[in-house]
């Protein structure tokens, strides 16, 4: 299953490189281990902003059992693939899917 977190654009900025960026997809195979993964990846990238609040949604409430945890701008489908599911959702977008095996790919949508 693969779970999707979100970067908040925590002090007028987004992190992005082999680990991090707007969107982190993560494969696992429950919700505490995507979200015991995502803070180790996270973890260097964590700042927080009085204004804007906390960096990254690692939380999902009452998400551990659906097919395909989602974000509110998008998600990742059972095919692998990333789909927008906001209507609003405009600019670039980057995406880092980290998989169960250690390797990751980097996507990126203008």
């Amino acid at each position: 299953m693969f779970y999707t977190f979100y970067q908040n654009n925590s002090g007028g900025h987004i992190y992005e490189n082999d680990s991090v960026a707007n969107y982190l997809i993560i494969e696992a195979s429950s919700l505490k281990q995507a979200q015991s993964l995502a803070k180790g990846f996270t973890e260097s990238y964590s700042d927080f902003c009085p204004c804007c609040g906390t960096r990254w949604s690692l939380d999902y409430p009452d998400q551990e059992d659906e097919d395909v945890p989602r974000t509110s701008s998008g998600y990742m489908n059972s095919q692998g693939k990333w789909v927008c599911s906001s209507s609003s959702w405009r600019g670039k977008a980057s995406v880092i899917i980290h998989y169960l095996d250690g390797t990751y790919k980097q996507i990126n949508y203008e």
